[in-house]
């Protein structure tokens, strides 16, 4: 049988129900898998952000405008009126317009088979090219990505096969239907809408259909009605834009010999990935045109199926290729090419449907699906559009409306920001489009630019980059704006946390860079010490303990499962104000281990952007002489420190009742008075304070009155002291209200570490807080309060690591993952949903007196590992101390432990446990991988001569206290290496 007629045999012969259905599963599977390969390639790109900048101004009422600029740079008048359209519905445009391109792809898959059997493939070859289709990493990349790639290739296709029906109908002299007969035109207009350089396309199919039927015509005739479909949507652009075409034509018209060499290295690089499928084209187009007959329909579908991509190939060569990732440019033809290769195998294979298929798929099917390029640029597109959108959020957040804003990728940033926006490379800018200078040398669409313009319009935040940074690409307008003596005079740099560079015009606003940039909303830090979570009513407890936190709790957003990193003051505070473990900050003992200066403090970052900086403390843990008035610019201390860190030498320890601690109404009273120093004349510089309140630690001193108010039980003088600092802390908010001091506030409330209060009854040496991990001793409270933030219980575990990224974050900076432990938590505090960054396990430790211990918790398990208890008995000894009795029993306890956690409480799990094993491994090694990960310092360490004993029997840091030792070269440059002090720059 020869070839030909084995081609036109299926199209002639009517298919069994069966081949039907198999047809139709195999459709379905395909579309399916071509839907996972673009899930799994999917990335967002910014010029989808583009066509939504201009939609989302049209649905605000601000008509089609790029940010205030009445220009179209959009390309896509179909692409833009669908996504208005399902715009009005109130669904989020990003989401729509991914739909979209995913829905088209589908469709482009259906089209791609129908195409095959229009050019005479039987059921098994035409479902050959919608497999290599989906196969291919180029078409499934663009297939999710939001722009209208996948509806103008499915365009093409249909018109390609429109185009060969029209063909043979009129060779045959068929009778048609008049509104079947309007179909190819209304497409070809449609095409031409969807991209201006369909308009090539629809003249290249109009062009074949006069040369194969001899006909003039019906081409002239099929090309008056696209030119009457297109005629209102020319006029409406002359009276809204003042131009015929859209503003992208003049920005990407670079086509001529100066850029042959790009297109040719463009469609080189496809060679790789289609080079027998183009080879194919070739050879089908060739052959179709030579044995063209007036009787045979064969040779001229083929010639259409070839010669379009042909065109399309030679146009992307005159203009350069494009400027976007992967195969974008061959993408429209990409089925036509399909199809041909489908061709070439079924004139090779004759019967052997299935070799054939497998000879071609299999090697093309591995090629696509492993394509090393698209992976690669699909990880790189995500990670620009997070810093992208973030540049956007941190613009909208912190800048005012009329802010103009220059950049080099004009669609993610522009859709976030909300703001003015220039656009450098002239998509969206009409003169640097039609009057910019060109660069041939530089890529597609990206040739034209103009320095001197874009500063004349004096732009108050310049980005270069496709990511904000300090230096200009190759692009006209970034190097002519880069060399002007006026851009070096008039911008700074600012770089911002996580994003990058921007440059900032200081003409135009007389505060510093971190001023403008930084948010004005205050923060209070409110630290209440020995506080467990289970004793607030917010948190359940049924005694009337905490009345005004438990109202700051119902007005703002509560972290139920929040717990403390280390069981004691000094070394939990570290964490707290750096985001570091204590192992990294070198606070292990209670002694006198100092805070590292150089760890940076979440005083230091909010200093360091022009906040006022105030603190009080009432616990001489975090005195400054233990390094934590990093970053005040007015810090008090405790007057008073605990006997333990007197030497002997000194004098005689107090006794219990003398010269005790600040009490709560103390703290409040210095508090107030700092603020009315530092805020009293009127200080325009947002604040800063942290305030500590030692109760309700040991000793309990609550009044006799607060005392008496509250129910009787074992934990009544605890409780009592809650009650006078809740007390103090509503006295505190209450004056700062009256003063205006909160306004705009963001108020944090939590603690350093609980208290044990006799929950394990039987240890050897008490309970209270710093030698154990129990939830009595590191569940906590978190309270965040501001006015932005809706009311809501946030169950996502978290810890004290997470403050000063989550803090950072809701003030509109971030803080790069290298410098701290701990993650934002903003996005649970703004919307209750979690990121799939953040961790749900929280690990805690201590090194306190001789207690070594260190535990991960998992949502519903507690693994504790008892390192002391580990040494001793293995060894006999803790250290080469000496230890007392109970000291050692306290030691022979269970090297590890593990517990089933659920709501409050804690079951001790034995190895006779279903799960104990499993869970334990996995606990365990989760601790090994993160004392691997995280770095441990030496501690620096003050001495207890550092101490002085006045008169009156308080014991106080020396004034002539030398400074502690820092950490020593080695390891101040492991720590810089980590991230966690920095960099030299």
């Amino acid at each position: 049988m020869a070839a030909g007629s084995a081609i036109q045999a299926p199209r002639d012969s009517p298919r069994s129900a069966s081949t039907t259905a198999l047809t139709a599963t195999a459709l379905a599977v395909l579309a399916a898998l071509a839907l996972l390969h673009a899930s799994w390639l999917y990335a967002p790109c910014d010029d989808a952000y583009i066509f939504l900048v201009y939609v989302k101004n049209l649905l605000a009422g601000h008509g089609l405008t790029f940010n205030g600029a009445r220009v179209e740079g959009f390309t896509s008048v179909s692409w833009v009126a669908l996504l208005t359209l399902l715009g009005t519905t109130g669904l989020p445009l990003p989401p729509v317009a991914e739909s979209m391109s995913a829905v088209f792809g589908v469709a482009c898959l259906l089209a791609t088979y129908w195409l095959g059997r229009r050019v005479g493939l039987g059921p098994g070859y035409a479902v050959l090219p919608v497999g290599l289709l989906a196969a291919s990493g180029d078409f499934a990349f663009y297939m999710g990505v939001g722009v209208e790639t996948s509806l103008f290739t499915a365009l093409v296709t249909l018109c390609t096969g429109l185009a060969v029906g029209e063909e043979a109908a009129t060779r045959a002299a068929e009778r048609r239907d008049p509104r079947r007969g309007m179909l190819f035109p209304l497409a070809l207009a449609a095409l031409v809408l969807t991209r201006p350089d369909g308009a090539l396309v629809a003249g290249t199919l109009l062009v074949l259909l006069w040369l194969h039927n001899g006909s003039l015509m019906l081409s002239v005739r099929s090309g008056l009605v696209v030119c009457a479909a297109l005629l209102p949507v020319s006029v409406a652009r002359w009276i809204y834009f003042g131009d015929v075409l859209p503003n992208t034509y003049y920005a990407k018209a670079g086509a001529g010999l100066g850029n042959v060499h790009h297109g040719l290295r463009y469609v080189g690089a496809l060679i790789p990935r289609y080079g027998l499928l183009l080879a194919a084209l070739v050879a089908l187009a060739a052959r179709g045109w030579w044995t063209r007959s007036a009787t045979d329909r064969s040779p001229a579908a083929i010639a259409t199926l070839g010669t379009v991509p042909v065109v399309w190939l030679a146009y992307v060569v005159w203009i350069g290729g494009d400027n976007l990732v992967g195969g974008r440019s061959l993408v429209p033809v990409l089925p036509l090419v399909m199809v041909s290769g489908a061709r070439l195998a079924s004139f090779l294979a004759f019967r052997r449907v299935a070799w054939a298929a497998a000879a071609v798929a299999i090697p093309l099917t591995l090629g696509f699906v492993f394509d090393a390029d698209v992976t690669r640029h699909r990880d790189r597109w995500r990670d620009h559009f997070e810093t992208r959108r973030a540049a956007g959020l941190y613009l909208r957040d912190h800048f005012a409306p009329d802010t103009l804003v220059a950049v080099e990728t004009a669609g993610v940033i522009p859709f976030y920001s909300e703001l003015p926006t220039l656009d450098m490379l002239g998509l969206n800018d009409a003169h640097i489009a039609k009057e910019g200078r060109r660069d041939r040398s530089l890529r597609f669409a990206h040739q034209a630019g103009d320095g001197d313009y874009v500063l004349a319009r004096e732009p108050d935040v310049i980005l270069f980059g496709a990511t904000p940074r300090a230096k200009p690409g190759r692009t006209i307008s970034a190097r002519e704006v880069w060399s002007s003596p006026q851009f070096r005079s008039d911008y700074v740099p600012t770089e911002w946390e996580g994003i990058g560079t921007a440059f900032v015009r200081r003409d135009r606003h007389a505060r510093t860079p971190e001023e403008i940039l930084g948010g004005r909303t205050n923060v209070l830090m409110l630290v209440i010490d020995t506080l467990r979570a289970d004793h607030l009513g917010a948190w359940g407890y049924e005694a009337d303990t905490s009345p005004r936190l438990d109202e700051l709790a119902s007005r703002g957003v509560r972290f139920e499962n929040f717990y403390a990193n280390a069981p004691w003051t000094r070394s939990s505070l570290a964490s707290v104000l750096t985001g570091l473990y204590p192992r990294t900050t070198g606070i292990y003992e209670e002694s006198f281990d100092a805070l590292a200066p150089e760890l940076s403090t979440l005083a230091e970052r909010l200093q360091e952007r022009g906040y006022l900086t105030l603190g009080v403390t009432s616990n001489p843990n975090i005195n400054a002489w233990f390094g934590f008035d990093q970053g005040f610019d007015d810090y008090r201390d405790s007057d008073v420190i605990w006997k333990w860190m007197a030497d002997s030498t000194t004098g005689t320890p107090r006794e219990r009742g003398t010269a005790e601690l600040d009490q709560a109404h103390v703290t409040t009273d210095r508090s107030l008075a700092l603020l009315d120093q530092h805020l009293g004349s009127g200080v325009e510089r947002p604040f800063y304070l942290q305030v500590l309140y030692v109760d309700p630690h040991l000793p309990y001193q609550a009044p006799p009155e607060v005392e008496a108010s509250l129910p009787e039980g074992p934990h009544r003088a605890y409780d009592a002291e809650i009650r006078f600092a809740d007390a103090e802390i509503g006295r505190l908010l209450e004056s700062m209200r009256a003063h205006g001091w909160l306004r705009d506030t963001l108020v944090i409330a939590t603690s350093d570490h609980g208290e044990g209060l006799d929950d394990h009854p039987g240890l050897p040496f008490g309970e209270r807080h710093g030698d154990w991990l129990f939830d009595s001793v590191l569940h906590v409270p978190l309270i965040l309060a501001h006015p932005s933030l809706e009311p809501r219980v946030v169950s996502h575990p978290a810890s004290q690591i997470d403050l000063v990224p989550t803090v950072m974050d809701l003030l509109g900076w971030s803080v790069a993952p290298a410098e701290v432990a701990g993650r934002s938590l903003a996005s649970l505090a703004r919307s209750g949903s979690a990121s799939d960054e953040l961790p749900v396990h929280v690990i805690s430790e201590t090194d306190w007196r001789e207690a070594e211990k260190a535990s991960v918790r998992s949502p519903s398990h507690r693994y504790v590992r008892s390192d002391d208890a580990l040494r001793f008995q293995r060894d006999g000894r803790h250290e080469g101390r000496r230890l007392s009795k109970r000291r050692r029993e306290f030691l022979t306890l269970a090297p590890t432990e593990l517990y089933r956690v659920r709501g409050g409480e804690a079951e001790l799990l034995g190895e006779g446990d279903d799960e104990f094993d499993r869970v334990r491994e996995s606990l365990r090694r989760e601790l090994a991988e993160w004392e691997r990960q995280t770095p441990a310092r030496p501690p620096i360490r003050r001495s207890s001569d550092d101490v002085d004993k006045l008169g009156d029997g308080r014991i106080v840091p020396s004034v002539d206290a030398a400074d502690p030792e820092g950490p020593g070269p080695e390891l101040e440059e492991q720590l810089r290496a980590l991230g966690y002090l920095g960099s030299d720059e």
